[in-house]
C-alpha cells in the first residue's frame, strides 16, 4: 500500500512538474508510466529516466513532442535513427547537434533542421556546409552564414539564397552586392536588403528601389537623389505606400498627380505635400474624405491650408469620414451655431469640438442627445435635470455622466426604469430608499433596501 501510495504521489508530480522524475527513486525512473507521464510535460525530464526508458521510442518521442533538444538525453542508438532524429529537428532545428555523425550528413535530416533553425547548419557535416547545391537550395541568410565561408563566393548560391531570404546579401561580398539580378530577387524577398547595396547604379535603378519600397519604409531614403526629383517615379512609390510622398523632392514634390495618389490612398499623407497643394480645394477633399492609417483618422484636415479648414464644405465631408476631424476645423467655424447644428447632425460626436459656449446649448446638445445618451459626458449640461432627463430616458446608464447635482428624483427614477443596472450610478443613497426608486427596482427584478417585501 505505502509502494502504491509513492507511485501514486509520484506520478501527479510529475505530471504537475515533468522535472520531478528527478527526486523518484531509482526504481521509479524505469516505470513507464511514470517517466511518459514526465516527458510529455516536459521532454528535458528524459534525462533522469532509466537507460532502458532513454533506449524507448515511444517515451523519446513523446519528450521530442515537447521538446526537440530533448534528443541530447535518447540513448546512441535513437540518436542514429532518422525518423527521430527528424522530429527533433522538426521540433527544434539545433537537435541536429546532437544527431550521430551519420545523420549530420544525411541530406533529408539536415533539410529538416535547417527549415527549421538555418543556423543549425553548422552542425551539420562539412560536406553539406560546403555543398554548393544543398546551400542554394535551402539557403536564407542564416544557412549562408553557417555554410562553408568559400561559398559566399559563388554567384549562383548568393543568389538563390538572397531570393530566400534578402537579408542574406549581407553576407556577400561587393562583387555580388553589384550584381543587379541578385540586388532585385533580394530586395524582393526582403526590401530591407536595399541598406546592403551601396553601389550607385544600383540606387538609381528605379525597378530594384521600387521593389523594395513595395515592403521597406526606408527603401526612397536610400535611393538615388534623382529619382526622388523623378515625378514618373514618385508616382510609383506613392501607389505603393502613400508616405513614401515624403521623400520626393524638387518637380517630383510639387507634381499635383503624385500627391492626389497619395491622399487618396492614405489622408494624412497631406502633411507631405507642399503648401500650395495643401491650399488646393480638390487636393484637400480628396484629402479628408480618404481612408487613413491607425489612429491618424480625421488628422488629413490638421494639415490643409487655414482658409480651408474654414470652408464648411470641406470640413463637413471630413466629419462625414471621421467626426474627430471637427478638432481641426477653424475656430470661427467651430463657434457658427448653424454650421455646429450640421455637424452634430452628422454625428453627435462633434459636440466635443465645437465651441465652449455652444457646448452649453440646450437644442445643440438635445440634438446630440437623440443619437446617443452618451453625448451628455460633452456638454457642461450634465448638471442640468431637464438636459439629464433627456438622456437617461434614452439609455438609464447615462446616468453615469450626470453630476450628483443633477441626479434629481425624477432623473434617477427614469434611469432605473429604463436600465436597472442604472442604480450602481446614483449617487445619494437616499434615492435608494425611495418608494418609488425601490418599485421601479423592484419590478426590474431587484430588490432594494427599502424594500418590505419579506416584512
Amino acid at each position: 500500500m505505502a509502494a502504491l501510495t509513492e507511485a501514486t504521489a509520484a506520478l501527479q508530480a510529475c505530471k504537475l512538474d515533468g522535472f520531478a522524475l528527478a527526486d523518484q527513486p531509482k526504481k521509479l525512473r524505469d516505470d513507464d508510466k511514470l517517466v511518459l507521464a514526465a516527458v510529455q510535460e516536459n521532454g528535458g525530464a528524459l534525462q533522469y529516466a532509466s537507460e532502458r526508458l532513454r533506449d524507448d521510442e515511444a517515451v523519446v518521442k513523446a519528450a521530442l513532442s515537447s521538446q526537440g533538444e530533448a534528443l541530447e538525453h535518447a540513448s546512441e542508438r535513437l540518436r542514429g535513427d532518422a525518423t527521430i532524429a527528424s522530429l527533433a529537428c522538426t521540433k527544434a532545428g539545433w537537435a541536429l547537434r546532437h544527431c550521430s555523425a551519420a545523420l549530420q550528413d544525411d541530406e533529408r535530416v539536415v533539410a529538416t533542421a535547417v527549415e527549421n533553425d538555418g543556423s543549425s547548419l553548422k552542425f551539420a557535416s562539412a560536406r553539406l556546409r560546403g555543398d554548393a547545391k544543398f546551400v542554394g537550395a535551402h539557403g536564407g541568410s542564416k544557412i549562408l552564414e553557417a555554410a562553408d565561408a568559400s561559398l559566399r563566393a559563388d554567384a549562383t548560391v548568393c543568389a538563390a539564397c538572397c531570393a530566400r531570404d534578402g537579408e542574406a546579401l549581407s553576407l556577400c561580398p561587393e562583387a555580388i552586392k553589384k550584381d543587379r539580378s541578385v540586388v532585385l530577387a533580394a530586395v524582393k524577398s526582403c526590401g530591407a536588403a536595399l541598406r546592403h547595396v551601396d553601389d550607385a547604379k544600383l540606387l538609381a535603378d528605379a525597378e530594384i528601389v521600387l521593389a523594395a519600397a513595395a515592403s521597406w519604409g526606408g527603401a526612397l531614403e536610400r535611393c538615388s537623389p534623382r529619382l526622388k526629383q523623378d515625378p514618373s517615379f514618385i508616382r510609383k512609390a506613392v501607389a505603393i505606400d502613400p508616405w513614401h510622398l515624403q521623400h520626393a523632392d524638387g518637380p517630383a514634390a510639387q507634381d499635383r498627380t503624385a500627391v492626389l495618389e497619395a491622399v487618396t490612398r492614405d489622408g494624412s499623407a497631406l502633411q507631405f505635400a507642399p503648401h500650395a497643394l495643401r491650399a488646393d480645394a480638390d487636393v484637400v477633399s480628396k484629402a479628408v474624405t480618404a481612408p487613413a492609417g491607425d489612429g491618424r483618422a480625421g488628422d488629413a484636415l490638421s494639415y490643409a491650408d487655414e482658409e480651408l479648414r474654414a470652408n464648411e464644405t470641406i470640413v463637413l465631408a471630413a466629419v462625414k469620414v471621421a467626426p474627430q476631424a471637427l478638432q481641426h476645423a477653424a475656430p470661427e467655424l467651430l463657434a457658427d451655431r448653424k454650421f455646429a447644428e450640421k455637424a452634430v447632425k452628422l454625428d453627435w460626436r462633434c459636440l466635443a469640438s465645437v465651441s465652449k459656449d455652444l457646448r452649453a446649448d440646450k437644442k445643440l446638445v438635445e440634438a446630440a442627445l437623440k443619437q446617443s445618451a452618451d453625448a451628455l459626458a460633452l456638454t457642461p449640461l450634465d448638471a442640468e435635470p431637464k438636459v439629464a432627463l433627456v438622456a437617461v430616458k434614452k439609455d438609464g446608464l447615462a446616468l453615469c455622466h450626470v453630476r450628483p447635482s443633477g441626479q434629481t428624483k425624477d432623473v434617477v427614477l427614469a434611469a432605473v426604469k429604463q436600465n436597472v443596472e442604472a442604480l450602481q450610478f446614483v449617487a445619494d443613497e437616499s434615492l435608494l430608499r425611495d418608494k418609488d426608486v425601490v418599485a421601479a427596482a423592484k419590478k426590474r427584478g431587484v430588490l432594494l433596501e427599502g424594500d418590505d417585501e419579506d416584512e
